[in-house]
């Protein structure tokens, strides 16, 4: 099911680029407006978050998703995202781990996130930070506003503001 909806929803998305840092930018606000549109961007996720758990206040599983470099399996990040997630009364029941160098549009691995979460078969993601999701804040916004309309949530180990 999750193949069928990735082959309808991502069309073949090659990573083409080696460096996410070429996509980094593209229309991002000025640096200066940043700070408050991260502050912004943090509490619009955390009252999408407070409402899904008031309407479904018993845990579902997260799919912990990371990015790495070459080389690195990513369990020292599994691991802070499970303690994370145990410490907010969830647990992760899926794990995804991508390689950096692609921007979010092109990562499979994200693909295959959204789709868990859409067919109902995780309650949310978390990851270790906003930069994780997206380092454009506005296709951040995108992200946070998808999971938060379909009632799942976002968590992050490290806010907006922190990174």
């Amino acid at each position: 099911m999750i193949g069928k909806l990735l082959r309808k929803s991502v069309p073949n998305m090659a990573c083409t680029s080696r460096d996410e840092s070429a996509f980094e930018g593209r229309s991002s606000p000025d640096r200066q407006f940043q700070p408050l549109l991260r502050k912004r961007l943090r509490d619009l996720r955390n009252a999408y978050n407070a409402h899904t758990t008031e309407c479904f206040p018993q845990p579902r599983g997260l799919v912990a998703y990371v990015v790495t470099g070459r080389g690195d399996d990513g369990s020292k990040e599994f691991s802070q995202l499970r303690e994370r997630a145990k410490a907010q009364g969830q647990f992760v029941n899926q794990y995804v781990r991508e390689r950096r160098g692609c921007p979010p549009n092109e990562r499979s691995g994200w693909a295959t996130v959204r789709a868990t979460v859409y067919e109902g078969f995780a309650h949310g993601v978390i990851v270790l930070d906003q930069e994780t999701v997206s380092s454009d804040l506005e296709a951040y916004e995108r992200e946070v506003r998808w999971f938060g309309e379909r009632n799942a949530l976002l968590l992050l180990v490290r806010a907006e503001t922190s990174t």
